[in-house]
Protein backbone atom coordinates (compact mmCIF):
# COMPACT_ATOMS: atom_id res chain seq x y z
CA UNK A 1 0.00 0.00 0.00
CA UNK A 2 1.44 3.27 -1.06
CA UNK A 3 -0.57 5.49 1.30
CA UNK A 4 -1.94 4.75 4.54
CA UNK A 5 -3.63 6.44 7.74
CA UNK A 6 -1.67 5.90 10.97
CA UNK A 7 -4.03 7.81 13.54
CA UNK A 8 -4.78 10.96 11.93
CA UNK A 9 -2.00 11.87 9.37
CA UNK A 10 -1.72 10.46 6.23
CA UNK A 11 2.16 8.56 5.22
CA UNK A 12 3.60 7.49 2.20
CA UNK A 13 5.32 3.80 2.15
CA UNK A 14 6.72 2.60 -0.93
CA UNK A 15 9.61 1.01 -2.69
CA UNK A 16 12.36 2.97 -5.03
CA UNK A 17 13.83 0.80 -7.29
CA UNK A 18 17.69 1.61 -7.96
CA UNK A 19 19.78 1.94 -11.23
CA UNK A 20 22.38 -0.63 -10.23
CA UNK A 21 19.35 -3.16 -9.25
CA UNK A 22 17.79 -3.34 -6.10
CA UNK A 23 15.29 -1.09 -4.28
CA UNK A 24 15.06 1.03 -1.09
CA UNK A 25 12.41 2.11 1.06
CA UNK A 26 10.69 5.13 1.34
CA UNK A 27 8.28 6.22 4.60
CA UNK A 28 7.23 9.52 5.26
CA UNK A 29 3.88 11.37 7.13
CA UNK A 30 2.51 14.06 4.99
CA UNK A 31 1.52 16.51 7.77
CA UNK A 32 -1.17 18.32 8.89
CA UNK A 33 -2.38 19.65 5.70
CA UNK A 34 -3.42 16.55 4.01
CA UNK A 35 -7.01 15.43 4.97
CA UNK A 36 -8.07 12.93 2.06
CA UNK A 37 -6.89 9.56 1.12
CA UNK A 38 -7.14 11.94 -2.94
CA UNK A 39 -4.76 13.85 -1.42
CA UNK A 40 -2.41 11.64 -0.50
CA UNK A 41 -1.94 9.61 -3.60
CA UNK A 42 -1.55 12.96 -5.56
CA UNK A 43 0.76 13.98 -2.94
CA UNK A 44 2.97 10.12 -3.08
CA UNK A 45 3.33 11.16 -7.06
CA UNK A 46 5.12 13.82 -6.71
CA UNK A 47 7.19 12.59 -4.23
CA UNK A 48 7.94 9.43 -6.27
CA UNK A 49 8.52 11.38 -9.58
CA UNK A 50 10.73 13.83 -7.50
CA UNK A 51 13.20 10.81 -6.63
CA UNK A 52 13.11 8.87 -10.05
CA UNK A 53 13.90 12.77 -11.47
CA UNK A 54 17.04 12.28 -8.90
CA UNK A 55 17.66 8.97 -9.15
CA UNK A 56 17.83 9.85 -13.45
CA UNK A 57 20.11 12.36 -13.07
CA UNK A 58 22.77 10.65 -10.49
CA UNK A 59 22.83 7.69 -12.78
CA UNK A 60 22.68 9.21 -16.14
CA UNK A 61 26.39 8.55 -17.98
CA UNK A 62 27.41 11.72 -20.36
CA UNK A 63 26.94 11.03 -24.39
CA UNK A 64 24.55 7.90 -23.24
CA UNK A 65 21.44 9.16 -22.68
CA UNK A 66 19.44 6.21 -24.18
CA UNK A 67 20.79 4.40 -21.32
CA UNK A 68 18.78 6.03 -18.87
CA UNK A 69 15.26 4.61 -18.92
CA UNK A 70 12.46 7.33 -19.56
CA UNK A 71 9.38 7.32 -17.83
CA UNK A 72 7.83 10.71 -20.17
CA UNK A 73 4.63 9.48 -20.73
CA UNK A 74 5.12 9.90 -24.71
CA UNK A 75 8.00 7.35 -24.26
CA UNK A 76 6.46 5.10 -22.16
CA UNK A 77 2.96 5.01 -24.18
CA UNK A 78 5.86 3.74 -27.62
CA UNK A 79 6.50 1.30 -24.75
CA UNK A 80 3.47 0.19 -23.81
CA UNK A 81 2.18 0.23 -27.50
CA UNK A 82 5.18 -2.16 -28.55
CA UNK A 83 5.16 -4.19 -25.41
CA UNK A 84 1.68 -4.89 -24.55
CA UNK A 85 -0.81 -3.70 -27.68
CA UNK A 86 0.55 -4.47 -30.81
CA UNK A 87 1.43 -8.48 -29.14
CA UNK A 88 -1.63 -9.20 -27.23
CA UNK A 89 -4.47 -7.16 -28.83
CA UNK A 90 -6.11 -7.78 -32.52
CA UNK A 91 -5.03 -5.13 -35.21
CA UNK A 92 -8.53 -3.64 -35.00
CA UNK A 93 -7.74 -2.49 -31.68
CA UNK A 94 -3.99 -1.88 -32.38
CA UNK A 95 -5.00 1.07 -34.49
CA UNK A 96 -7.68 2.27 -32.98
CA UNK A 97 -5.44 2.43 -29.76
CA UNK A 98 -2.63 3.90 -31.67
CA UNK A 99 -4.90 6.35 -33.17
CA UNK A 100 -6.31 7.74 -29.54
CA UNK A 101 -2.62 8.10 -28.36
CA UNK A 102 -0.83 9.79 -31.80
CA UNK A 103 -4.05 11.80 -32.10
CA UNK A 104 -5.07 12.97 -28.87
CA UNK A 105 -2.94 11.26 -25.42
CA UNK A 106 0.37 11.52 -25.90
CA UNK A 107 -0.17 15.20 -27.93
CA UNK A 108 -1.80 16.32 -24.29
CA UNK A 109 0.51 14.89 -21.87
CA UNK A 110 3.71 15.11 -23.73
CA UNK A 111 6.69 14.07 -22.17
CA UNK A 112 5.49 14.79 -18.81
CA UNK A 113 6.07 12.20 -16.24
CA UNK A 114 3.58 9.83 -15.87
CA UNK A 115 4.23 9.31 -12.60
CA UNK A 116 2.69 13.27 -11.73
CA UNK A 117 -0.01 12.84 -13.16
CA UNK A 118 -3.20 12.60 -11.31
CA UNK A 119 -6.60 12.25 -11.06
CA UNK A 120 -7.11 16.04 -11.52
CA UNK A 121 -5.26 15.70 -14.45
CA UNK A 122 -6.84 13.09 -16.02
CA UNK A 123 -10.12 14.80 -15.17
CA UNK A 124 -9.04 17.91 -17.32
CA UNK A 125 -8.08 15.82 -20.39
CA UNK A 126 -11.85 14.86 -20.33
CA UNK A 127 -12.73 18.07 -19.83
CA UNK A 128 -11.05 19.15 -22.94
CA UNK A 129 -11.15 16.50 -24.77
CA UNK A 130 -15.12 17.89 -24.81
CA UNK A 131 -14.27 20.59 -26.15
CA UNK A 132 -12.41 19.42 -29.46
CA UNK A 133 -13.41 19.73 -32.82
CA UNK A 134 -13.61 16.76 -34.63
CA UNK A 135 -11.46 17.54 -38.22
CA UNK A 136 -13.35 18.47 -41.34
CA UNK A 137 -16.16 19.04 -39.14
CA UNK A 138 -17.68 21.43 -37.02
CA UNK A 139 -18.75 19.09 -34.32
CA UNK A 140 -17.27 18.74 -30.78
CA UNK A 141 -15.91 14.86 -30.20
CA UNK A 142 -18.61 12.70 -28.70
CA UNK A 143 -18.70 11.43 -25.06
CA UNK A 144 -19.07 8.00 -25.64
CA UNK A 145 -15.30 9.02 -27.73
CA UNK A 146 -13.89 10.55 -24.69
CA UNK A 147 -14.62 7.33 -22.74
CA UNK A 148 -12.62 5.40 -25.61
CA UNK A 149 -9.81 7.61 -24.82
CA UNK A 150 -10.17 6.97 -20.64
CA UNK A 151 -10.53 3.40 -21.46
CA UNK A 152 -7.30 3.30 -23.37
CA UNK A 153 -5.75 5.96 -20.72
CA UNK A 154 -6.44 3.67 -17.90
CA UNK A 155 -5.22 0.51 -19.36
CA UNK A 156 -2.08 2.13 -20.29
CA UNK A 157 -1.78 3.74 -16.42
CA UNK A 158 -2.62 -0.03 -15.01
CA UNK A 159 0.56 -1.30 -17.02
CA UNK A 160 2.80 1.09 -15.40
CA UNK A 161 1.26 0.28 -11.85
CA UNK A 162 1.94 -3.01 -13.35
CA UNK A 163 5.62 -2.64 -14.34
CA UNK A 164 6.73 -0.83 -11.55
CA UNK A 165 6.37 2.84 -12.76
CA UNK A 166 3.50 3.63 -10.73
CA UNK A 167 2.15 2.57 -7.70
CA UNK A 168 -1.64 4.19 -8.23
CA UNK A 169 -3.95 4.60 -11.63
CA UNK A 170 -4.88 7.93 -11.34
CA UNK A 171 -7.59 6.65 -13.85
CA UNK A 172 -9.30 4.36 -11.29
CA UNK A 173 -11.05 7.55 -9.32
CA UNK A 174 -12.17 9.18 -12.82
CA UNK A 175 -15.49 8.40 -13.60
CA UNK A 176 -16.79 7.90 -17.18
CA UNK A 177 -19.05 9.96 -18.78
CA UNK A 178 -22.59 9.52 -19.32
CA UNK A 179 -23.50 8.29 -22.45
CA UNK A 180 -27.50 8.57 -23.55
CA UNK A 181 -28.29 4.76 -24.94
CA UNK A 182 -29.18 5.08 -28.91
CA UNK A 183 -32.29 4.36 -30.78
CA UNK A 184 -31.63 1.13 -32.24
CA UNK A 185 -34.01 -0.01 -35.25
CA UNK A 186 -34.78 -3.76 -36.03
CA UNK A 187 -36.64 -4.79 -39.13
CA UNK A 188 -39.56 -6.81 -38.21
CA UNK A 189 -40.49 -9.37 -41.47
CA UNK A 190 -42.33 -7.71 -43.86
CA UNK A 191 -39.52 -4.84 -43.22
CA UNK A 192 -36.97 -7.27 -43.70
CA UNK A 193 -38.36 -8.57 -46.57
CA UNK A 194 -38.90 -5.09 -48.11
CA UNK A 195 -35.25 -4.38 -47.67
CA UNK A 196 -34.26 -7.56 -49.11
CA UNK A 197 -36.89 -6.91 -52.25
CA UNK A 198 -35.54 -3.55 -53.11
CA UNK A 199 -31.76 -4.68 -52.57
CA UNK A 200 -32.57 -7.71 -55.77
CA UNK A 201 -33.87 -4.56 -57.27
CA UNK A 202 -31.70 -1.55 -57.92
CA UNK A 203 -28.19 -3.39 -56.45
CA UNK A 204 -28.36 -7.13 -57.40
CA UNK A 205 -24.70 -7.43 -57.01
CA UNK A 206 -24.94 -6.89 -53.02
CA UNK A 207 -28.63 -9.09 -52.81
CA UNK A 208 -26.76 -12.33 -51.48
CA UNK A 209 -24.46 -10.35 -49.38
CA UNK A 210 -27.12 -8.81 -47.70
CA UNK A 211 -29.54 -11.62 -47.60
CA UNK A 212 -26.45 -13.12 -45.79
CA UNK A 213 -26.30 -10.37 -43.12
CA UNK A 214 -30.68 -10.48 -42.45
CA UNK A 215 -31.03 -14.33 -42.60
CA UNK A 216 -27.68 -15.46 -40.58
CA UNK A 217 -27.23 -12.31 -38.17
CA UNK A 218 -23.71 -12.27 -38.82
CA UNK A 219 -21.62 -9.07 -38.35
CA UNK A 220 -20.73 -7.38 -41.17
CA UNK A 221 -16.74 -7.84 -40.82
CA UNK A 222 -17.76 -11.37 -40.06
CA UNK A 223 -19.30 -11.37 -43.52
CA UNK A 224 -16.93 -9.54 -45.47
CA UNK A 225 -13.81 -12.10 -43.81
CA UNK A 226 -16.18 -14.96 -44.75
CA UNK A 227 -14.26 -17.74 -46.51
CA UNK A 228 -16.06 -20.67 -49.03
CA UNK A 229 -14.12 -23.58 -46.53
CA UNK A 230 -16.35 -22.13 -43.27
CA UNK A 231 -19.61 -23.01 -45.15
CA UNK A 232 -20.90 -26.75 -45.22
CA UNK A 233 -23.45 -27.23 -47.22
CA UNK A 234 -23.91 -30.62 -46.08
CA UNK A 235 -24.72 -29.78 -42.51
CA UNK A 236 -26.12 -26.51 -43.18
CA UNK A 237 -23.61 -24.59 -41.16
CA UNK A 238 -21.44 -21.37 -41.42
CA UNK A 239 -18.34 -21.36 -39.11
CA UNK A 240 -17.07 -18.02 -37.98
CA UNK A 241 -13.78 -18.23 -37.73
CA UNK A 242 -12.59 -14.44 -39.05
CA UNK A 243 -13.88 -11.27 -39.10
CA UNK A 244 -12.26 -8.14 -41.39
CA UNK A 245 -11.36 -4.29 -40.23
CA UNK A 246 -9.14 -1.62 -41.22
CA UNK A 247 -7.85 -3.42 -44.14
CA UNK A 248 -7.13 -6.70 -41.60
CA UNK A 249 -8.06 -9.83 -40.67
CA UNK A 250 -8.42 -10.74 -36.99
CA UNK A 251 -10.63 -13.04 -34.85
CA UNK A 252 -14.32 -12.35 -33.92
CA UNK A 253 -15.18 -10.03 -31.68
CA UNK A 254 -15.76 -13.56 -29.08
CA UNK A 255 -12.31 -14.43 -29.93
CA UNK A 256 -13.96 -18.05 -30.61
CA UNK A 257 -15.09 -19.95 -33.37
CA UNK A 258 -18.69 -20.28 -33.67
CA UNK A 259 -21.19 -22.16 -35.62
CA UNK A 260 -24.55 -20.68 -37.30
CA UNK A 261 -27.12 -22.26 -38.90
CA UNK A 262 -27.29 -21.85 -42.44
CA UNK A 263 -31.02 -21.62 -43.56
CA UNK A 264 -32.72 -21.64 -46.85
CA UNK A 265 -32.56 -18.48 -47.41
CA UNK A 266 -28.64 -17.92 -46.96
CA UNK A 267 -28.16 -21.31 -48.64
CA UNK A 268 -29.85 -20.11 -52.12
CA UNK A 269 -27.64 -16.72 -51.57
CA UNK A 270 -24.37 -18.38 -51.27
CA UNK A 271 -24.93 -20.83 -54.49
CA UNK A 272 -26.41 -17.70 -56.47
CA UNK A 273 -22.37 -16.19 -56.29
CA UNK A 274 -20.24 -19.37 -56.51
CA UNK A 275 -17.51 -18.16 -58.42
CA UNK A 276 -13.70 -18.80 -58.86
CA UNK A 277 -11.98 -15.32 -57.82
CA UNK A 278 -10.59 -16.83 -54.72
CA UNK A 279 -11.09 -18.26 -51.21
CA UNK A 280 -13.76 -15.36 -49.69
CA UNK A 281 -17.24 -15.69 -50.71
CA UNK A 282 -18.08 -12.34 -50.99
CA UNK A 283 -15.56 -10.27 -52.80
CA UNK A 284 -14.32 -8.08 -55.43
CA UNK A 285 -13.61 -8.90 -58.65
CA UNK A 286 -9.61 -9.56 -58.04
CA UNK A 287 -10.88 -11.48 -55.11
CA UNK A 288 -9.72 -9.09 -52.83
CA UNK A 289 -12.08 -7.84 -49.89
CA UNK A 290 -14.57 -6.09 -50.29
CA UNK A 291 -14.84 -3.00 -47.50
CA UNK A 292 -17.20 -1.31 -44.91
CA UNK A 293 -17.62 1.66 -47.54
CA UNK A 294 -18.24 0.05 -50.40
CA UNK A 295 -20.95 -2.36 -48.50
CA UNK A 296 -22.68 1.39 -46.96
CA UNK A 297 -23.59 3.28 -49.96
CA UNK A 298 -25.49 0.36 -52.14
CA UNK A 299 -27.10 -0.16 -48.21
CA UNK A 300 -27.99 3.59 -48.24
CA UNK A 301 -29.28 3.48 -51.16
CA UNK A 302 -31.52 0.36 -50.93
CA UNK A 303 -32.87 1.87 -47.36
CA UNK A 304 -34.03 5.08 -49.60
CA UNK A 305 -35.67 3.00 -52.29
CA UNK A 306 -37.38 1.03 -49.37
CA UNK A 307 -38.20 3.91 -47.62
CA UNK A 308 -36.49 2.22 -44.60
CA UNK A 309 -35.17 3.81 -41.31
CA UNK A 310 -30.86 2.89 -41.19
CA UNK A 311 -29.61 0.16 -38.66
CA UNK A 312 -26.94 1.43 -36.24
CA UNK A 313 -25.19 -1.79 -37.26
CA UNK A 314 -23.67 -0.94 -40.97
Amino acid sequence: MAVRKRGKRWNVDFFVPQAGGGRTRFRRSLGADVVSRTQAEEAEARIRAKLLAEQTRLTASPGTPESVPSAAFSGFAKKWYDTHVAVNLKPSTQESYGDILRVHLVPHFGDRAIATITALDVEQYKAAALKKIVPKTEKTIRPKTVNEHLCVLGSMMEAAVRWGYLSVNPCRRVRRLRVPQPELHFYDAEQTERFLAAAREIEPDYAAFFTVAFKTGMRLGEILALEWSDLDFGRRQIRVRHSFRRGKTSTPKSHKIRVVPMNQSANDAFKSVRHLKGVLVFSRRDGTHLTRDMIKRPYERVIAAAKLPPLAAV
